[in-house]
Parts: C-alpha cells; sequence; structure tokens
C-alpha cells in the first residue's frame, strides 16, 4: 500500500469521527473525559469547527473495532488512565510548618 492510499484510507471527517464514537458506544461526554479534552472540543471535532487530532481518530478507531470484535484492551487502558486522581494545577507550601 502507497503512503498515498494508506492515508486516504485513514482519513476520517467530522461525521465519520462521530460515526466512529457511537460505533465504540461512547457518548461524547465520556469520550471527552477518556482523552483527557472537554465536551466542547468532541463536539467541535464533530461539527468540524476544530480539525480531528490523529491520536482521537487513532484511539476511537481503536475503541469502535475493539467493540465490534468484543475487546477492550484500549478502553481499559483509557478508562485506567481517567480514573487516576487528577494532579491538581497549584501546590500550596507552608514555610512556616518546616520549622
Amino acid at each position: 500500500m502507497s503512503a498515498q492510499s494508506h492515508s486516504n484510507w485513514l482519513a476520517v471527517g467530522p461525521e465519520g469521527f462521530r460515526w466512529l464514537r457511537k460505533a465504540a458506544g461512547l457518548k461524547a461526554v465520556r469520550l471527552a473525559e477518556l482523552l483527557d479534552v472537554t465536551p466542547m472540543q468532541v463536539s467541535r471535532w464533530e461539527n468540524g469547527r476544530k480539525p480531528l487530532e490523529r491520536r482521537a481518530v487513532a484511539l476511537v478507531s481503536a475503541l469502535a473495532l475493539e467493540q465490534v470484535e468484543g475487546k477492550a484492551a484500549t478502553r481499559a487502558v483509557l478508562e485506567a488512565l481517567a480514573a487516576r486522581k487528577k494532579v491538581p494545577r497549584t501546590v500550596r507550601l507552608d514555610v512556616n510548618a518546616a520549622s
């Protein structure tokens, strides 16, 4: 398969991305959680307002394929990562407590 035909085979537009998400059995909000993006970002991808990210397309494609095959390896990894406690963006240090 040439590079050109390979890239055409992988081309997914907004409607295709939505179809893959639904084929994977995911609501947009849950997909956003699994991909660590906002639900608004998923909406923008699906409505063509923002270009699709290759990583998102690859993961949603894998999720849809695994759903059809009755497997869940990719989803299990994403679920485990999403379940991890988020690290706070700010850290408060009490310098007086160390004295």
